[in-house]
């Protein structure tokens, strides 16, 4: 079964994420800060929805969920709250801080993006701190980052097994569950993580510790979706990490420095899943020297980890010995065998008058059982069968393989000798005549090695960094020209900042040549009467679509307030349409205007968007008056062809000469304009026909029809004849298990 989506992207020089359709400020949540975050938007502390989950002055890290005593001036709240709000707002400091000080003590503590936790954003926050540090030239802490980073994928390598689940079995505090798991949609990792807050309820959606572990380690075979997270405007994990690598498609390999890992731990980590006992201890060194949970100042019989992890030749089995922490119920033990069962208890976590005391596990006779302590209301299930793999014994700060107490592993090892920087800054010049500016550099590759990606970032006098990620192929003494993302201005002086970081994700030495400085003054123009296109806001330079709709910025630049104009546009050599703008722009602003839906096919398009007439007159300026924007169709049409039936030939014919049909559905969410039916009499060769429509008047989403193939005849007798639909709209078919239908006449 090949369910791959069928769209490469083609990158000649360069691609930079297109950001300004997508999330602005103020932000709904801190999700969805996170996401502007991601697109490389300056997130400014007020643009974050809620004041409380910021970390309040003079607070440290024991002051988890707003304890007494802390002199903190917020209240916390939901402990993954402060590093999504930090990281969302570039705080990456406070992030590496924050990893630094689980490494001392340990991943589990106080679930300060904890692995077994239920927040995926965590992940996603911490990435983008990384991406951050190394944007601001920051290698200490985003060395103490990707540690952290590190330690969570080794974590999840040695608990997760290839298979997607298939069935689930739980037993909830005395009540046994079951549903059908994920197979469904999602073919990937499993991880079996005891001690995880969600995930443990009866209907269990997906399994988000071996979803993200999949994209992280590369593991081929998946997939969960069809959707272009670069065009979408979500907030989740995988909307993020889209931005981070470039990448559209969860199915996407993506460069394993973005999620804190290099080349060679991303093979160790597959070779985990694989069941390499080397490499296995490899991770668990890897964990090991990260630490679990000792904190001094917290007594024992209140936090304290103490864990099995086994791998055998059934599956991976975590047994989570206590709970101490939290206040939500949590897996005592889980299990996921090769055949896709995965298997879990919890104890009743709560018992007595607002009591919350955890539970105990213990393992003996061969079955895992669990209890909150004074309730007597066990769970149980049998252990892990087959050949033990590994066995991982985790006792605080001590962790034991195979038998062996293990130290720490090496530290990833970077190569330091790219060296990038600004050469020249193009826009804007010293005086600006407008409300937003979008920098324009020439980035040059002053090393001697080739530059694939290098992170350009900017600032405002001093304000929030914005960074874009420049992604291609810049041979030495190189140079390309990259556009930055929009910010607002206003009347008055600026000085612009525009540095590099982070080239070939590694450390430049030499950072005499990162950053070039421009001060440059916003004023209204010298006409009374100036109007143009500031800025063509949508498409993308990239479009996975069949249609667009352009959005434009119009932009009063003269002195005058600005009531009415002509827009006109344009798209490759089609006519010209012309629409009316009135309204009332003051001087040296602007507003955005939405264009009619444009149909697109695969390919290179160019649109024009100018104005004329503005207030009924001439406009004397023309230069400002237009913008023109080239952008590529690849592959837009997520096509699924389903093969329902086989309705000629009969099943008894009484003739020789016979004319295939098929029903056919289409499944995919674009109109089908084009197929091949094919179809294969016995052992005789193939015959194939192509079928095309205009579009607009094919077969849309959901619907079926009866298509034919080419007449041929048969002999008298028993045959079987295989007919299957393929190159839908003129590209792969997403799913090519449901193409193909049989059938005896």
């Amino acid at each position: 079964m090949n369910k791959t989506p069928c769209h490469f992207i083609l990158i000649t020089l360069f691609v930079l994420l297109f950001t300004s359709a997508f999330a602005q400020p103020p932000y709904g949540d801190n999700n969805e800060a996170l996401f502007g975050r991601s697109l490389g938007l300056g997130v400014e502390q007020s643009d974050l929805p809620t004041q409380s989950h910021l970390w309040g002055p003079g607070m440290n890290f024991n002051c988890w969920n707003g304890n007494v005593g802390c002199g903190n001036n917020y209240a916390i709240g939901s402990q993954n709250h402060p590093v999504i709000a930090e990281a969302a707002r570039g705080n990456y400091q406070w992030v590496a801080a924050l990893c630094r000080y689980e490494k001392q003590h340990g991943i589990f503590g106080r679930e300060l993006g904890a692995p077994n936790y239920y927040f995926a954003n965590v992940l996603a926050a911490k990435m983008i701190a990384l991406r951050d540090a190394r944007a601001a030239g920051a290698y200490s802490d985003a060395k103490d980052i990707a540690e952290s980073l590190r330690c969570v994928w080794a974590l999840n390598a040695l608990i997760a097994i290839p298979t997607n689940r298939k069935n689930v079995w739980q037993n909830l505090h005395g009540q046994i569950f079951t549903n059908a798991g994920d197979q469904s949609w999602y073919d990937g990792l499993t991880c079996a993580s005891a001690g995880d807050r969600w995930h443990t309820e009866t209907n269990i959606n997906h399994d988000t510790h071996g979803e993200y572990l999949s994209w992280a380690i590369d593991w081929q075979g998946r997939s969960n979706s069809s959707n272009n997270y670069l065009n979408s405007n979500g907030k989740w994990w995988g909307e993020i990490t889209a931005q981070l690598g470039g990448k559209p498609y969860f199915t996407q390999t993506m460069d394993p420095e973005v999620f804190g890992l290099n080349a060679a731990e991303r093979q160790k980590l597959q070779d985990v899943v694989n069941g390499d006992v080397n490499a296995a201890k490899w991770a668990a060194q890897v964990v090991a020297g990260f630490g679990f949970w000792k904190d001094p100042n917290v007594p024992v019989a209140d936090c304290y980890v103490k864990m099995r992890i086994r791998r055998t030749s059934q599956g991976a089995e975590m047994v989570y010995f206590n709970s101490t922490n939290g206040n939500k119920p949590t897996q005592a033990a889980t299990q996921v065998l090769f055949n896709g069962d995965y298997n879990s208890i919890r104890p009743n976590f709560y018992h007595g008058v607002g009591a919350n005391n955890g539970y105990v596990c213990w393992v003996a006779n061969g079955l895992i059982q669990a209890d909150a302590p004074g309730d007597g209301n066990y769970v149980s299930m049998p252990e892990l069968g087959g050949n033990v793999d590994w066995q991982i014994d985790v006792d605080g700060s001590v962790i034991v393989f195979n038998g062996t107490t293990l130290s720490a592993a090496a530290p990833a090892v970077y190569p330091s000798t790219p060296d990038a920087g600004i050469s020249n800054i193009i826009t804007p010049t010293a005086t600006l005549l407008n409300d937003t500016v979008k920098p324009k550099v020439t980035v040059k590759n002053f090393g001697s090695v080739t530059l694939n990606n290098v992170y350009v970032s900017y600032q405002l006098n001093n304000g929030v960094m914005r960074t874009s990620t420049w992604r291609g192929s810049l041979a030495p003494g190189g140079t390309v020209n990259v556009t930055l993302h929009e910010a607002q201005v206003t009347q008055g002086q600026y000085t612009l900042k525009v540095y590099t970081g982070g080239p070939n994700y590694e450390t430049d030495n030499n950072t005499s040549n990162d950053s070039q400085t421009l001060v440059f003054t916003v004023s209204p123009s010298t006409q009374t009467i100036d109007a143009g296109i500031a800025n063509i806001l949508s498409p993308g330079t990239s479009v996975t679509a069949d249609t667009v709709q352009p959005v434009v910025k119009l932009r009063n630049f003269g002195q005058a307030t600005l009531t009415s104009v002509n827009i006109k546009y344009k798209l490759d050599n089609g006519t010209a349409v012309t629409l009316p703008w009135t309204g009332s722009l003051a001087t040296v602003t602007g507003v955005n205007y939405t264009l009619p839906k444009l149909p697109v096919a695969p390919g290179t398009h160019t649109l024009q968007v100018f104005t004329t007439q503005p207030n009924g007159q001439t406009d004397v300026n023309a230069v400002n008056d237009s913008k023109t924007l080239v952008f590529n169709v690849i592959s837009p049409y997520l096509t699924d062809i389903e093969a329902v039936s086989v309705t000629q030939p009969l099943s008894y014919n009484c003739v020789g000469n016979i004319q295939p049909q098929m029903v056919m559905s289409n499944l995919g969410p674009y109109e089908l304009f084009q197929v091949t039916i094919n179809y294969r009499i016995d052992a005789n060769p193939v015959v194939s026909a192509t079928y095309s429509v205009p579009m607009g008047t094919g077969l849309q989403n959901g619907a079926t029809m009866t298509i034919s193939g080419s007449a041929t005849s048969a002999t008298p007798g028993t045959h079987t004849i295989q007919m299957w639909a393929s190159n839908p709209n003129g590209v792969s078919d997403l799913d090519n298990s449901n193409d193909t239908i049989a059938s005896s006449f």
